[in-house]
């Protein structure tokens, strides 16, 4: 999946600031034909009420709706379910396979394992079977199309 740069930061700064706690959020974009990449051009953020959020997310219905009536609106596909792992490596748990829709990419941040400063990184994940695959990330800092489609309402 390429994600714009825009969004890609949207998504980092998101997890950034919400740590200790995880966050969640959807990208979407648009979805091409088969032998293109699916391209993600806005993060938009739901808010974690669980009740353990060091650990787990849940998203209020209200939010999850208000998300997807914005999807809807403005002709965009969902295209991956993103959160975080404050604490632990961008890798899927049992509960985030066992509960992901198969028809979206998972997209994770969490800490850099490979890094002495504890940063931050994402990995994309598709899951088939009750496995985890890994699914490329791509950012392009060429565009950034969500200011030309969405407005501080709709990101809200």
């Amino acid at each position: 999946m390429v994600i714009t740069e825009s969004a890609w930061l949207s998504l980092t700064e998101q997890a950034a600031a919400g740590a200790p706690y995880e966050v969640c959020s959807v990208l979407a974009g648009y979805r091409p034909c088969r032998h293109q990449a699916a391209r993600a051009i806005v993060n938009l953020a739901m808010i974690n009420i669980s009740d353990t959020p060091r650990h787990r997310f849940a998203v209020a219905p209200d939010d999850q709706l208000s998300v997807w009536e914005t999807i809807d609106r403005t002709g965009l596909h969902p295209l991956a379910i993103c959160h975080s792992h404050p604490d632990a490596a961008p890798t899927p748990s049992d509960e985030d396979i066992e509960f992901h829709d198969p028809s979206l990419v998972m997209v994770i941040s969490g800490l850099d394992v490979e890094s002495t400063d504890r940063a931050m990184t994402c990995r994309g994940w598709l899951i088939k079977g009750g496995i985890a695959y890994p699914e490329p990330l791509i950012i392009d800092h060429r565009i950034s199309r969500s200011s030309e489609i969405f407005d501080d309402h709709d990101m809200a």
